[in-house]
């Protein structure tokens, strides 16, 4: 999971520095939905969310949530928790406030909100999840006495949960919000689609877009032309795993594998097949330079 800022009461990051605009405004919607109180940017995990965030964060004119999780099933997201998400006494981490208190003020009440969630390729996005919660394998996670890469590649192949992001539209945006992005049209080519739902709006991005694009795209949704996305990445090889995680690319993935993945519903909807056949060539050739 992506790390989390630490939270204020108001939903800003104590500490941080930065200036935080005043986010008592509304967002004038395009769609002919209601003015939008708050922003969501609402994805499985290692699909650069922390950037856009943050951007949104320092940006917009109303509040900026980041969450990864968001069904009801969720113990911490029961009517019970949301009465008690402000209790200090509570032991909730911060990521898990952030999405109590946007649930608590914005989603149960139904105020309008806007919903921004980006697709990444599955292949890539597997690999950085894996990296990033290595502790989950002990004997993986030392990184002064590491095993064999090949070690790593074969606790990733066998442990992993690689059909996790299917699985995320079911569960954490179509049941809570009703939202199907599956059943909604998308052009692979275009790299983008959004959509008014009730009150609500949502964006679907290709996080492979160039960030001028996911930029402009962006302020049109929004409907807001001050916004600015500044990229600071989050990425696997800016952690103390750097090395053994270079290493892990340089290996061909086995083509069964490949082959599944190319074939997930994130793949063949939301990408083109010469897309896919990218995703797949970069991670069955060694060597080759790729996105992460």
């Amino acid at each position: 999971m992506d790390s989390e800022c630490d939270l204020g009461r108001g939903g800003q990051p104590a500490g941080s520095g930065r200036r935080v605009p005043d986010q008592s405004g509304t967002l004038q919607s395009r769609f002919g939905t209601p003015p939008t109180r708050a922003v969501l940017v609402h994805q499985p995990g290692k699909v650069g969310s922390s950037s856009l965030y943050q951007s949104m964060l320092y940006s917009l004119p109303v509040p900026s949530y980041q969450t990864h999780a968001m069904n009801r099933e969720i113990p911490y997201l029961s009517d019970d928790a949301l009465e008690r998400y402000d209790d200090e006494s509570a032991p909730w981490p911060t990521h898990v406030r952030k999405a109590q208190r946007f649930v608590y003020h914005y989603l149960r009440p139904g105020r309008p909100i806007a919903v921004v969630t980006m697709v990444r390729d599955p292949i890539a996005r597997n690999v950085s999840a894996f990296f990033q919660n290595i502790s989950e394998s002990p004997h993986l996670a030392d990184p002064s006495d590491p095993p064999p890469v090949e070690e790593y590649q074969r606790v990733f192949l066998e442990s992993h949960d690689h059909g996790f992001m299917d699985r995320w539209f079911d569960y954490h945006l179509r049941e809570p919000f009703g939202v199907d992005w599956f059943a909604q049209a998308f052009d692979p080519e275009i790299g983008h689609a959004s959509i008014a739902h009730g009150k609500n709006t949502y964006l679907l991005m290709q996080l492979e877009l160039p960030d001028e694009t996911k930029e402009r795209v962006i302020r049109e949704f929004l409907n807001f032309d001050a916004f600015r996305l500044d990229v600071t990445a989050n990425v696997g090889e800016q952690k103390e795993y750097a090395d053994v995680y270079r290493r892990f690319k340089q290996l061909p993935l086995p083509g069964e594998y490949l082959d599944r993945m190319c074939r997930s519903r994130v793949a063949t909807h939301f990408y083109t097949p010469e897309q896919v056949e990218r995703f797949r060539a970069k991670w069955e050739q060694p060597g080759v330079a790729r996105h992460h």
